[in-house]
């Protein structure tokens, strides 16, 4: 990708973060993409960009534990809860991409994703199993029904070829010839 980035257009790269921001305010198709949080802070307060989409390539942080440390599963469960609270977005937006306030006029639009999928996000997926499940019996129904049709035609065939070979027995026992089996 950077081979091919580099062999287009060398007059796309800049040398830093206020010249790619300057680049942005300045031209209609340029676009810049910059690798920290802490950025965006910077180029959020422009009222003259708009940022599109998530972060991407974020850093996360981690806390280490030795081995069987007995603090590891209560505070794994504090920070599960904190960020389902929604306590570590704010902690990010204060410290890493502002205080939130939109000094720019109401017009901005943004979207915010907390990372967290709530029940609504998969009633797609719901409806679909539902549908399969309803599908699979309607053609379970329809094959029972058919095999108890084509069994009972079996059943009166075969006690029809029964009774046929018991009156050509009876008929061979008795020496009598008749016309009618």
């Amino acid at each position: 990708m950077w081979k091919y980035t580099e062999e287009q257009n060398r007059t796309n790269l800049v040398s830093g973060v206020r010249r790619g921001l300057s680049r942005t305010v300045q031209g209609d198709k340029y676009a810049f993409i910059t690798s920290t949080a802490v950025q965006h802070r910077r180029y959020e307060q422009l009222c003259h960009l708009q940022v599109v989409g998530q972060k991407f390539f974020t850093y996360g942080f981690a806390l280490l534990f030795p081995k069987g440390s007995v603090y590891k599963d209560e505070i794994s469960w504090e920070i599960l809860y904190l960020r389902q609270e929604g306590y570590l977005e704010m902690l990010e937006k204060q410290w890493l991409t502002g205080s939130g306030e939109d000094i720019c006029s109401d017009k901005r639009q943004t979207t915010e994703d907390t990372g967290v999928l709530g029940a609504e996000s998969f009633m797609g997926l719901f409806m679909f199993l539902a549908a399969g499940v309803g599908i699979g019996m309607v053609i379970q129904l329809v094959e029972v029904s058919w095999f108890n049709a084509r069994g009972n035609k079996r059943k009166h065939d075969v006690v029809r070829s029964v009774s046929m070979r018991v009156h050509l027995t009876e008929v061979l026992l008795s020496g009598k010839e008749t016309t009618t089996l």
